[in-house]
């Protein structure tokens, strides 16, 4: 039967390669190589072996040498790079459509045209280059099959690594060849090379690479000479592999022969040894020993199995009685005697006698199980002491953590690992990595900024454990789990772009060993997280090519998970999309960005309804809620504002300060800013009172310790209800509240590290001040307080960088300047205040900011009107405006 099974598999290998040659339709070589590799071609073609006999083994050993190099192939293949190539620039073009940067944007217009030049001279037959530049040609065309063809033998499952690695290898090589031919020949620099083109060329599943081998496969499929020049290779090496097989088979015929021998020898013995022992019985019985026996209480079965063996050790059959008399009296003093242990040993002891003396068993067995039970006992007693060291480990790392000490973190968790039996370096670090992924999503989930530091310290020691030479998957699972942690670091701390990068560092070194080809799924998955940190480097960077790259790699997981086959997963990537959407769009005129921003939230929604998977569905509101309030603030339309309202409130209904508390806090802050929009359409206070304790319950969650980037935008928040309430209700306390708000933002904002927002902070502490000097009749320090407020935030709003917001804080200061010209009756200030106007009036334009443009224009009348007429009794005082 065995040998039937081997020769199936024999032919059936010898059967794949001779279809592959002779088949009227033509097969890929990933088709022969499939067969080769899981044995389904001696299942399927067995029928076909024993109809063709001798003449398909024939066929398929005669010689097949395969062509290293041939004109034919090596055209087809440049043609598939320079296609390949293509594509890749029509990628490029489209994804920095929107560069706001202009050098930026110029030099890769240069660049996309010396490319477009370069694939359209380099389909010519015959083109001439420089030495150098036909230097690297040749270098291409050369790397070109072997890259091509080792792409293909290392499709499919089960592929061996070593040829998994053999294809990496090679493709990094020819990415390499093709971009230093391109540099070469559109003259640039390495350092010129834009990097959003950089990052579209070799991005796994849809670069360069991967575009080259589906564009060679079709060819190879479409073109007869091509196709049998390769297969011709491919037979060459099917049939070095299936000597290897035959050799294999020859063994194993060999090892079956001798097992056979020796069976037989083992029979044969086993019916000799049976006619001794009855003749051994026979004298036993004979001699009156099992009389004897049964006189110590020693049964016949017991005698029966002791003459089995003295048989076996070739006792002579006159020697047999008086062995035995021998044997029973001694068994006669053994059994008799008695020791002095304790009863658990004692019981063991009669037991091992009552077998001996029944011969039902191996009385010895007895006294091993207690053995065996003692030694169970120690052993539990043993992992009893272990489970209190861990217990000591994991509470005094829990101190660790609240110390803020990850290293140490690190080494106690090596020494739990230890504690369980974790020895090899890859166990070690598989226990790591465990513990990173659980220490970062409760420092993600419940805002707990230590055990996110710690996260980012266990996982890097994880990686450090796991060698990628050794382990490369796991090692890139590790990868994919740091750049996760140091996204969700970046949301706590004020230095999220550092964070960023190294995040997206750590996701692109994942994707390096998580290839669709290979592991398609994980591929998508640490492509959407790619996506999601570009996506919001961007957006804090203020660069678009960023988001715009994010949005490419979401679409690139989009790719694998789709809505039908994983409804779950597509819909958690529409909802990063939609982000990355609505982030565009508060850089872009018009909507369509947003629109598309609103569609994709609400594709996600209906994919991944909240009995599914609540949590994630109340993300998927809150992106929702964002993307419709940007759009009414774009469109001026409360109706998207109240979408948007009712998109917060039920991501609240699902979220719970006890069990998401860092995204309960962002949808309750908002659900704040929301309210204050849709406030200012209105004259009432309820919006603001209601926005107030929004942003006060979301403070509860976002302290100032653990995220401090997001308590300072809850500060100004607050203080920027408090100044419209207390302009609403004319209550100085409100304004008081704005000012103490102000400050308490300014105490974290740091002018280095985000000099925009301190300048905002600064610019809106100004318009508080002034509005409490409005009111108090000590009014002189709150006005010199303001002035030095908005003079410290025009050091960061120039008028070159910040144009609008440098004219905004010049009004104010203007205003207040007028106030105090007006109060202390002096004329100079009143000039002054005029020119700041005039200054403000030269950037604010009616068709741009007309509500701004207007109040600068009125309060520059007024002040005309003061210094004109010289009297300051018919006049008011001025209110500062805020952004």
């Amino acid at each position: 039967m065995l040998r039937d099974y081997l020769t199936c598999v024999t032919l059936g290998v010898a059967g794949a390669a001779l279809a592959a040659a002779s088949a009227s339709a033509p097969l890929t070589v990933a088709a022969i190589a499939g067969a080769l590799m899981t044995g389904a071609g001696g299942n399927v073609l067995h029928k076909i072996v024993e109809s063709q006999g001798d003449r398909l083994i024939s066929a398929f050993f005669r010689k097949n040498s395969g062509v290293d190099e041939n004109h034919h192939i090596l055209l087809a293949l440049r043609q598939s790079h320079l296609d390949a190539l293509n594509s890749v620039l029509h990628f490029f073009n489209d994804a920095r459509r929107n560069d706001p940067d202009r050098e930026r944007r110029s030099n890769a217009d240069r660049f996309s045209r010396e490319v477009q030049r370069f694939i359209s001279e380099a389909g010519r037959v015959g083109r001439r280059g420089s030495g150098a530049a036909c230097e690297l040609e040749r270098d291409v065309f050369i790397n070109l099959p072997g890259a091509f063809d080792a792409a293909l033998s290392a499709r499919g499952k089960a592929i061996p690594e070593d040829i998994t690695e053999t294809a990496r290898q090679a493709r990094i090589e020819i990415e390499s060849l093709a971009l230093q031919e391109l540099l070469l020949e559109t003259g640039t620099l390495e350092t010129e090379l834009p990097s959003l083109f950089q990052s579209v060329f070799r991005r796994q599943g849809e670069g360069w690479f991967d575009l080259f081998v589906r564009d060679g496969a079709a060819r190879l499929k479409q073109n007869q000479n091509f196709r049998s020049i390769w297969t011709a290779e491919q037979l060459a090496r099917i049939r070095q592999r299936t000597e290897v097989v035959e050799i294999g088979l020859e063994r194993v015929f060999v090892e079956a022969k001798a097992i056979r021998t020796e069976t037989e020898t083992i029979r044969s013995q086993q019916q000799l040894d049976s006619v001794k022992l009855d003749s051994l019985l026979a004298i036993v019985n004979q001699g009156g020993i099992f009389s004897l026996a049964l006189q110590e209480g020693i049964s016949q079965r017991a005698v029966q199995n002791i003459v089995a063996r003295l048989g076996g050790e070739s006792v002579a059959q006159k020697d047999i009685v008086g062995w035995l008399e021998n044997w029973i009296e001694t068994a006669r003093t053994e059994l008799g005697r008695r020791t002095n242990e304790d009863e658990a040993f004692e019981a063991a002891r009669r037991e091992a006698e009552r077998l001996f003396r029944d011969g039902s068993g191996d009385a010895s067995a007895a006294l091993i199980a207690e053995l065996e039970r003692g030694a169970l006992v120690e052993d539990e007693r043993r992992m009893a002491h272990t489970r209190r060291r861990i217990r000591l480990l994991e509470e005094a790392i829990r101190f660790d953590e609240l110390g803020v000490r990850p290293l140490a973190v690190v080494a106690k968790l090596r020494q739990i690992a230890h504690e369980e039996g974790r020895i090899t370096q890859d166990e070690v670090g598989e226990f790591l990595h465990k513990k990173g992924q659980e220490y970062s999503d409760r420092g993600n989930k419940k805002g707990e900024y230590p055990a996110l530091l710690a996260s980012i310290a266990i996982l890097r020691a994880a990686a450090d454990e796991c060698a990628r030479e050794r382990v490369p998957l796991e090692w890139a699972a590790i990868q994919n789990s740091l750049g996760n942690a140091l996204a969700m670091l970046a949301r706590r701390e004020s230095d999220q772009s550092r964070l960023l990068r190294e995040s997206i560092t750590a996701l692109r070194a994942a994707l390096e060993e998580r290839r669709r080809d290979l592991v398609p799924v994980d591929w998508a998955s640490t492509q959407n997280n790619l996506g999601a940190s570009l996506a919001r480097l961007g957006e804090i960077n203020n660069d678009t090519m960023l988001i715009e790259e994010g949005i490419l790699a979401h679409n690139s997981a989009l790719g694998v998970f789709t809505r039908e086959s994983a409804p779950l997963d597509w819909a958690m990537v529409q909802s990063n999309l939609a982000s990355a959407f609505a982030n565009l769009g508060d850089r872009e005129k018009g909507t369509e960005r947003l629109e598309q921003a609103v569609a994709a939230c609400l594709a996600a929604l209906e994919a991944r309804p909240r009995e599914k998977a609540p949590l994630s569905w109340g993300n998927t509101q809150l992106n929702l809620g964002a993307s419709l309030s940007r759009l009414g603030r774009r469109d001026d339309d409360p109706i998207f504002l109240e979408r948007a309202l009712a998109a917060y409130r039920a991501a609240l209904e699902v979220w719970t300060p006890d069990v998401v508390p860092m995204d309960w806090a962002q949808a309750q802050f908002n659900l704040g800013v929301t309210l204050h929009a849709l406030s200012k359409r209105e004259t009432g206070t309820d919006r603001l009172e209601e926005a107030v304790v929004a942003f006060r319950a979301a403070s509860t969650v976002w302290t100032r310790q653990n995220v401090p980037a997001d308590w300072v935008e809850i500060q100004e928040s607050i203080g920027r209800v408090f100044q419209l309430l207390g302009e609403r209700e004319d209550e100085i306390a409100y304004f008081e509240e704005a000012v103490t708000s102000y400050k308490s933002a300014l105490q974290e904002r740091s002018r280095e590290r985000d000099p925009q927002g301190w300048g905002d902070a600064k610019h809106h502490l100004g318009v508080a001040h002034s509005s409490v000097g409005l009111w108090e009749d000590d009014w002189a320090p709150h006005m010199a307080e303001a002035l030095a407020a908005f003079r410290a935030a025009l050091e960061v709003r120039t008028r070159e960088q910040l144009p609008f917001d440098w004219a905004m804080t010049q009004c104010n200061i203007g205003v207040v300047l007028f106030n105090l010209g007006l109060w202390e009756d002096k004329h100079s200030l009143v000039q002054d205040a005029a020119l700041t106007f005039k200054s403000a009036l030269e950037v604010l334009k009616p068709e741009e900011n007309f509500f701004d443009w207007d109040f600068a224009r009125t309060a520059l009348a007024e002040t005309s009107d003061l210094l004109a007429n010289g009297k300051s009794e018919k006049y008011g005082t001025i209110s500062a405006q805020a952004d």
